[in-house]
């Protein structure tokens, strides 16, 4: 295939494939479901969130996003601390376990951007930076 003719479209599609093959690594390397992965992303160490800012966070519904998070507990990613009235609204925060696994993820996206920089000068950085930032708002 001719790169230099390729549609703008064409190169965020193989952006995309070489991040998808990067969480495909982690989530091999850590035995986790793409929802796991996700779910991970979505939290902070210490943080402490109900089940429906994590639904929104997420951007599943709330009986979709049950079925993820008791996945997750019982994969020992989650800690979940249950409503004793009602089960739906339940407060859940990374495990030890998913805080490890959440340090590993920032440790191996680091490493990527690293790669990404070492190929372009400050300038083109500050260009690129800039272009992906008014691409993700157009669209």
């Amino acid at each position: 295939m001719d790169h230099q003719n390729e549609s703008l479209m064409e190169l965020i599609v193989r952006l995309k494939a070489k991040c998808i093959d990067n969480e495909i690594k982690i989530m091999e390397e850590s035995n986790l479901s793409p929802s796991e992965l996700h779910g991970i992303e979505q939290l902070n160490p210490k943080e402490v969130v109900s089940s429906k800012h994590f639904s929104k966070k997420m951007h599943l519904s709330p009986s979709r996003v049950s079925r993820v998070v008791e996945k997750m507990v019982q994969n020992g990613f989650l800690i979940r601390h249950d409503d004793p009235i009602d089960r739906r609204r339940c407060k859940i925060l990374l495990s030890e376990k998913g805080e490890t696994v959440k340090r590993k993820i920032e440790m191996m996206r680091r490493k990527c951007e690293r790669k990404v920089r070492r190929t372009l000068t400050k300038r083109e950085i500050e260009h690129f930076t800039l272009s992906i930032k008014k691409t993700i708002k157009s669209l």
